[in-house]
């Protein structure tokens, strides 16, 4: 407990989360900059701010993750990046913004579905369980809920059964 000068207590805060201490505004605002360029789309329609919320595939995260992250060390080694789109060049901070939103909305999937590290083994369906897109190719490993049966070691899916 912290007793003020004026007397006043108030409960400790080393177990409580410190947002002030753990994020930088200055890096917040950044991004939110960088989110807003990008939320007009390529027919000239104003994109709703929190539009990513209604759901992406982690397999789309994954690939537009994997391509801002090597930006980022081609920038970091020099190497001048273009936008394949528009031919721009990108900048460092550019870069970083695309991995923050791609990491952000990754975590942010897997967290509306709290249980999505417990492995699953199932045949490949027509991908309507989860409203998320399996992948290409093998569909042997999910990743999600499901039942698990402890005699044969394998979780059985359920509908709620999320592809990655």
């Amino acid at each position: 407990m912290q007793i003020f000068p004026s007397g006043a207590t108030r409960d400790s805060s080393d177990d409580k989360l410190n947002y002030v201490g753990f994020l930088s505004p200055t890096v917040l605002r950044r991004y939110a900059e960088y989110i807003q360029s990008h939320r007009i789309q390529t027919d000239g329609t104003l994109r709703a701010a929190d539009n990513w919320k209604k759901g992406i595939p982690l397999q789309r995260y994954m690939e537009s993750l994997m391509r801002h992250i090597m930006d980022v060390w081609l920038i970091h080694d020099g190497v001048e990046c273009a936008d394949i789109r528009d031919g721009h060049v990108v900048t460092i901070e550019e870069a970083l913004c695309a991995v923050i939103f791609n990491a952000s909305g990754y975590l942010h999937e897997l967290l509306k579905h709290p249980l999505y590290l417990q492995p699953a083994q199932a045949a490949c369906d027509d991908g309507e369980l989860s409203g998320l897109e399996p992948p290409q190719g093998s569909c042997n490993t999910v990743y999600g809920r499901g039942i698990y049966d402890a005699q044969s070691g394998k979780s059985i899916p359920t509908a709620e059964t999320y592809y990655t």
